[in-house]
């Protein structure tokens, strides 16, 4: 079942099944995780965010920007909801990621074609260059909040 309207283009995540499983070094995943920390300042290994990017298969900051406005709105998770029958198995609940955090990923990706197309610089080829100061002031400004309108 397709969730697109008449005029959309398609997204990654248009059919009802699972999306395809991403392979990643480990360099790769720590990379993402430093950028998100760095970025985000997420602290949880398991929060909503990491929990919706693992059940997406995005390990990689290039698997991250390959992300669009629609598939991260569509994102959900996998939220703790107790324990099963037996007392012992968790159980989960799928939910829909939060907008502050859609907001977040939306504005991470942005804010790298932002400094890319605008200014100039590459952080794609040197991630060490990533100022999150910089990608602070930049979701403040009118740029950012106009860029998906």
């Amino acid at each position: 079942m397709s969730r697109k309207t008449k005029g959309q283009r398609p997204t990654v995540f248009d059919e009802e099944q699972d999306p395809p499983a991403q392979t990643a070094s480990t360099d790769d995943e720590q990379l993402l995780s430093d950028i998100l920390k760095k970025a985000l300042g997420l602290k949880e290994a398991n929060g909503p965010v990491a929990s919706a990017l693992k059940k997406y298969g995005v390990t990689s900051i290039d698997t991250l920007l390959g992300l669009d406005y629609d598939d991260i709105k569509h994102m959900t998770f996998d939220a703790p909801d107790g324990f099963g029958d037996d007392g012992i198995t968790p159980k989960f609940t799928s939910m829909e990621l939060p907008r502050g955090h859609q907001s977040l990923l939306i504005h991470l990706n942005t804010f790298i074609l932002h400094e890319y197309e605008d200014n100039g610089n590459d952080i794609r080829g040197d991630w060490t260059l990533f100022d999150a100061d910089a990608f602070k002031k930049y979701r403040g400004s009118p740029e950012a909040l106009t860029r998906y309108q």
